[in-house]
């Protein structure tokens, strides 16, 4: 416990007045606290006996007593709470004050209190200079401060104090909504990441169940098929040709099938990015008819974990399937590079091109897709594009991300 002065409070001397008039409790919401700091026990009482009976801005006045600056800085680094210090400036030295100027500024690290100089030797302290040099508020003379001098100058401190709090308060609050919403964008990316991963893994199984069970149910039939029109006499043709349309339809559903599971997980994703990312080009190029081609560096030079090139295999899929859909393009250029921890993908086409902020406004789902798997990973994703122009979607990801499957906590 601090002792705010070993000398009695100047309340206590001050016919009318109560001890407790003199001081508040820590934090009372319904009073400006003001802290006297002056050696001469005279200027404590003629203070607060010029302050007794005013209200500002409709709340009373409440004194704390230092006696040195020293005893000063002791009260304001627990009594955080103080509005206004009226401070002497030759104390126990010739620059006591200023020296606790700076000591709150600088040590305390309070901004907001505003230090009101006051002297009883004009010119010993040069007005102008303190002012540039010092982070005051205010500088007068002793004979200055009388009943309606102090309530002016404290009013006017009053009320800059306030407003100052008020916009630290709703910079505290705005601060606190900003880690909220932080906190919610991480646990809205582990979401959309623990999504992803059970899409994919969901896509895994269903192509493998396609390979692996309706593949071997549709080669076993054709074969059947063929062992069936072994036997039918030659002369029945109506039964041949109808053998022959089943053969037909069953090459046509494993092929079909065979572009499902390749769509649905290629097996040359296991092979890396750019063998999976050349394969879709030219895969593309065969449905469409539409030259496609792709700038990319080797596997070893890009260094990325399954999860990542898994990513950047669907935003490249999902890009090249709104070109075939949209884009009315006659060429497709796709480029993959890395640059320093960042992996960038560009895919351009000289198609119709569209107005970004009209699509933006209709939320279609390809380009949602495409701006939520960059979410996850941190990463950025920006469309250029304008009727007539084409359109160039430019992504990037950071290399060295971290996992949403082991961080509890990630970035907003």
């Amino acid at each position: 416990m601090i002792k705010y002065s070993s000398r009695q409070d100047a309340a206590c001397r001050i016919p009318g007045l109560h001890p407790g008039d003199s001081q508040v409790r820590q934090g009372d919401p319904e009073t400006w606290r003001l802290l006297i700091v002056d050696d001469e026990n005279d200027v404590h009482d003629a203070t607060v006996l010029a302050l007794r009976g005013l209200l500002i801005e409709g709340r009373p006045l409440h004194c704390l007593h230092a006696y040195s600056a020293h005893e000063a800085y002791d009260i304001l680094a627990v009594e955080r709470d103080v509005a206004v210090v009226l401070l002497d400036v030759v104390m126990e030295s010739g620059d006591a004050g200023l020296c606790l100027v700076k000591r709150i500024r600088e040590e305390l690290l309070d901004r907001v209190i505003r230090i009101i100089l006051r002297t009883g030797q004009a010119g010993m302290v040069p007005q102008i200079e303190t002012t540039r040099v010092y982070d005051i508020n205010d500088y007068k003379t002793k004979s200055e401060l009388t009943r309606s001098g102090l309530f002016t100058c404290l009013s006017v401190a009053i009320r800059s104090y306030r407003q100052i709090r008020e916009l630290e308060d709703a910079r505290n609050d705005l601060e606190e909504q900003k880690q909220e919403l932080c906190r919610s964008r991480g646990m809205l990316r582990t979401l959309a990441a623990h999504q992803e991963r059970v899409r994919e893994d969901e896509r895994t199984h269903i192509a493998r169940e396609l390979h692996d069970e309706m593949g071997q149910y549709l080669t076993a039939l054709r074969m059947e098929a063929s062992l069936l029109a072994m036997h039918v006499p030659e002369p029945d043709a109506e039964v041949s040709q109808r053998l022959r349309t089943m053969r037909e339809l069953i090459d046509h559903v494993i092929g079909d099938t065979r572009r499902m599971v390749a769509r649905l997980r290629p097996g040359v994703l296991d092979l890396g990015l750019i063998s999976a990312a050349t394969w879709l080009a030219e895969d593309f190029q065969s449905r469409t008819g539409t030259p496609c081609l792709l700038d990319a560096p080797s596997e070893d030079e890009l260094e990325m974990d399954g999860e990542l090139a898994t990513t950047l295999f669907r935003i490249l899929q999902e890009s090249l399937t709104n070109v075939s859909r949209h884009a009315r393009a006659t060429r497709v250029d796709i480029r993959i590079a890395r640059l320093d921890d960042q992996l960038r993908m560009e895919v351009c086409d000289d198609g119709q091109g569209f107005d970004p902020v009209q699509v933006r406004s209709k939320k279609t789902f390809g380009l949602m897709g495409i701006r939520e798997r960059v979410f996850i990973y941190g990463g950025s994703a920006h469309i250029d594009s304008h009727p007539g122009s084409g359109t160039r979607l430019r992504i990037a990801l950071p290399l060295n991300h971290r996992s949403q499957r082991h961080d509890p906590h990630p970035d907003c």
